[in-house]
């Protein structure tokens, strides 16, 4: 029994050591949540590309990572815009405007606060019709018998289209002017004297145009 004790103890003292051992080993940890990105204040002015002049009522929209859902804002009075509480990271600006051409640049933002400039390209104005072509119509009125010039004859020219009319007289050497007739116009034209029958025609004005009218003599009423 003597000899069985100091095997005893020391069996006893080696699980003891095993046992401290095992006591001073770390228990493994749980690994840290990633760090939440950092809110950004994004703040910035929206100008005329020309004049430098702020255009107000654009609308700016951020998304991508910055916004994972897009975000807009419409610029004051003074083209200023604010948005708030944006990620930081890499996203898509894009501003809109009633007669500009909308833009569209990618977005870093770092750092608690970004400001920046966008300028915007007005759009081309539409091409405008190029303005009527007016004219002067002249022209001589005679006699179909003997070729002498009709005085005081009345010349009217009526446009189909619009109803605008156009009236003179024939001068003592029969000559006559129509004034600012825009070229092109269908028109009824009607030549009038005393003592000769009406003359009608239907006529397109031409630039620069010349006419010859002939009115029939209406026989004398007794």
């Amino acid at each position: 029994m003597n000899r069985r004790r100091p095997l005893f103890l020391i069996g006893s003292c080696v699980m003891a050591l095993m046992s401290a051992v095992a006591c001073d080993e770390k228990a493994p940890t749980a690994p840290e949540p990633p760090e939440a990105p950092g809110r950004t204040l994004l703040v910035g002015t929206v100008l005329h590309s020309l004049t430098r002049a702020p255009i107000a009522g654009a609308v700016v929209t951020v998304q991508g990572q910055v916004a994972p859902a897009p975000r807009s804002v419409v610029t004051n009075e003074d083209g200023t815009f604010r948005l708030e509480a944006v990620l930081s990271g890499v996203g898509v600006l894009t501003v809109e405007a009633n007669g500009f051409q909308a833009l569209t640049e990618e977005l870093t933002l770092t750092g608690v606060e970004v400001r920046t400039e966008l300028a915007l390209v007005p759009t081309a104005p539409p091409p405008q019709p190029e303005p009527p072509f007016t004219t002067l119509v002249r022209g001589m009125v005679s006699n179909r018998l003997n070729n002498l010039a009709v005085r005081d004859a009345t010349i009217t020219f009526t446009a189909m289209m619009t109803g605008e009319r156009f009236t003179t007289t024939t001068t003592n050497d029969g000559q006559f002017v129509l004034m600012d007739v825009v070229a092109g116009t269908v028109g009824d034209l009607r030549v009038e004297a005393t003592g000769y029958w009406p003359n009608d025609q239907r006529i397109t004005i031409e630039l620069n145009q010349n006419l010859t009218i002939r009115l029939d003599p209406a026989p004398a009423v007794r």
